[in-house]
């Protein structure tokens, strides 16, 4: 797949940063496979161990409640409730909210010498 729509492509992947900065990000991207989003899951590894889910309330790609959908199918899955930190964040939190997160990788280190 070709990004062909900067604007567009903007406007749902960093609705969180201004415009011209979602606009030059954008305008960096090559191409994305879009087999990724039909070939069929080939290892379920959350099957294997606990999964930790950062839900990005406010993502214009993946919208919440497909985020949801794809907790839900987890869960049911695995018999296990899937560790979910909320935050309100575009689709790509790495750059338009990094502190959150560093914080939640953080979180999720903490809780892994708990256990």
């Amino acid at each position: 797949m070709h990004n062909t729509d900067h604007m567009a492509t903007a406007k749902y992947v960093f609705s969180d940063l201004p415009t011209s900065e979602g606009l030059s990000l954008t305008e960096k991207f090559s191409q994305h496979s879009a087999v990724s989003f039909i070939n069929e899951l080939t290892y379920e590894g959350y099957k294997d161990v606990p999964a930790s889910y950062l839900f990005c309330e406010t993502d214009g790609c993946v919208v919440p409640a497909a985020q949801q959908k794809a907790i839900d199918v987890i869960e049911k899955a695995t018999g296990r409730k899937v560790d979910v930190t909320r935050i309100p964040s575009d689709h790509c939190p790495v750059v338009s909210h990094q502190k959150e997160v560093v914080e939640w990788f953080v979180g999720m280190l903490e809780k892994g010498r708990q256990e």
